[in-house]
């Protein structure tokens, strides 16, 4: 495998690459370079796949290299198609949240109780849908400013924070979404809480998962929800590596903040704050750094 970087030596980004860390956390400002970075160790870690049954096919593991947005998904592709030769680039899969999600449900939405048509919804037609199953429920979440994003997700106690409405609210409104789910019609924010139900009601496809991607590299995991970093730590068996930058928080409108990052990762992930401004280059280093010891 050869990784084309076709920059300069930096010694700060050969750090986090050379670390014996099985799980990584790089927390860094703008303009260090976290994209480059984050192709780099993709394209490095496919060392540590087991052999493709088939050569020279994306069959058999790959690494997944995780971000939010697809314009982020189009950037780190172009990054990929840059720096990895063909047979790193074919063991390497770039992809988004939703896509990853979507795919699977689709995939599975028999086991899913899902119809075989499906279409995603917007969200006013979401909330529209509830005012009708749910009314009592969905006044009482605009009393409270709750929005419905993610709403599915609370499904799950591990998942539920301080938006989620009393027990007797939620299961009403659950319930409107369950008649949603069955009559094919998704919001985005569905995905996750269904990609969840695959992986616990359904042990073999867990673990057929688990073996395709034994490797995870999230970018932009500032961003992730708790069920979206729960997804990571369960796939990513053999190595994950977590890019983050709380100062580039956008999704804390549904519950992420920077003090939940540190509270998953210091757990059990090595990490260090960068203890230098956020506008320096040196937060790599200092990141980089810490994942040695």
């Amino acid at each position: 495998m050869t990784v084309m970087t076709g920059r300069r030596a930096d010694p700060e980004h050969d750090a986090v690459c050379a670390s014996s860390a099985v799980h990584r956390v790089v927390v860094a400002p703008p303009g260090t370079g976290k994209t480059h970075l984050a192709v780099r160790l993709a394209g490095e870690l496919t060392a540590t796949l087991p052999l493709p049954p088939v050569p020279d096919t994306t069959i058999g593991a790959r690494v997944l290299l995780l971000t939010f947005s697809n314009q982020a998904r189009s950037q780190l592709d172009r990054e990929a198609a840059r720096q990895l030769d063909p047979l790193a680039r074919r063991r390497v899969l770039v992809s988004n949240y939703h896509s990853l999600f979507w795919g699977a449900v689709r995939a599975h939405r028999r086991a899913l109780g899902l119809p075989p048509r499906l279409q995603i919804v917007s969200t006013r037609r979401r909330a529209a849908a509830l005012a009708v199953a749910a009314p009592a429920a969905m006044e009482a979440l605009k009393r409270r400013k709750v929005p419905l994003d993610g709403l599915a997700e609370h499904r799950y106690p591990a998942f539920q924070d301080g938006r989620t409405p009393p027990p007797e609210e939620l299961d009403v409104l659950l319930k409107g979404i369950a008649v949603e789910h069955r009559a094919g019609r998704l919001v985005f924010d569905d995905l996750g809480a269904l990609f969840w139900q695959l992986l616990e009601e359904f042990p073999a496809l867990a673990e057929g998962y688990l073996a395709r991607f034994p490797v995870v590299v999230a970018d932009e995991h500032q961003d992730a929800s708790a069920l979206q970093d729960a997804v990571i730590r369960r796939l990513a068996a053999q190595t994950k590596v977590i890019r983050a930058d709380p100062m580039q928080l956008i999704h804390g409108f549904r519950g992420v903040s920077g003090d939940g990052l540190w509270c998953r990762s210091v757990d059990d992930l090595t990490c260090r704050w960068p203890g230098r401004d956020h506008d320096t280059a040196a937060g790599t280093a200092d990141s980089a750094r810490s994942l040695s010891r």
